[in-house]
């Protein structure tokens, strides 16, 4: 504790009491000492308050840092997490779309042969389609049947339950005309069914463009 004006007073006054038995010299070092012992003690008290308020500064700046290291790769891990998210996101969208494109490149080969067979049949849509027809001979109604069910085992994931939903009434008619069409390849020709047979595939037409509209709506395109 760095002393006081007064208690210097008093040291001076004891050393001049005291000088009978003391030098000048011996006085003026006594008082000398005095003052520099007080000065040093209050420049040290100075100096270690000064000592401690740079530790606690520096220790709040290593806790801020601290903070902001922390808050920092938080800020990263919530990026990459977006990232990650978008990614996926986005491959999934491109799945999504390549279902769609393969369900009606699927449709639309359902459409052309419906549309053969009903030509066949119909003079009026024969000139027409002689200039189309680049079908698979071979492929029969049947054969569309069960792709359709691959086509929503291969692609399930990716289609939403109302094209799915779409995909399961378009097999329905197809199914339907099935029966038709075993019935037309009978060696016992049903005159019934042969006359029926162009409305038939007209109906199966009608199945196919209402299941794209379906997938079109799925997508949100408006084409009106």
């Amino acid at each position: 504790m760095p002393l006081t004006i007064d208690e210097i007073k008093e040291v001076v006054e004891v050393a001049v009491s005291t000088s009978s038995t003391m030098s000048i010299n011996q006085v003026l070092l006594l008082v000398s000492i005095t003052a520099i012992a007080s000065f040093l003690g209050a420049y040290l008290t100075v100096k270690a308050k000064n000592i401690a308020t740079k530790e606690d500064i520096s220790h709040i700046t290593t806790e801020i840092e601290k903070v902001k290291s922390s808050y920092a790769e938080s800020l990263e891990k919530t990026k990459a997490d977006l990232q990650i998210k978008s990614v996926l996101q986005s491959a999934f969208q491109t799945k999504c779309l390549e279902a769609v494109i393969a369900v009606n490149d699927l449709l639309i080969e359902i459409n052309l042969y419906c549309w053969k067979n009903m030509a066949k049949r119909d003079a009026g849509e024969h000139y027409v389609w002689s200039h189309v027809d680049d079908t698979t001979p071979d492929k029969h109604l049947t054969y569309f049947l069960v792709a359709i069910d691959k086509m929503k085992l291969e692609h399930g994931l990716y289609l939403t339950d109302k094209a799915k939903r779409a995909l399961l009434d378009l097999s329905g008619q197809i199914s339907t005309l099935v029966s038709m069409e075993v019935a037309l390849s009978s060696t016992e020709k049903d005159p019934v069914i042969e006359v029926s047979a162009s409305s038939g595939y007209r109906i199966g037409i009608e199945a196919v463009e209402k299941c794209q509209s379906a997938l079109v709506n799925e997508l949100g395109i408006n084409n009106g």
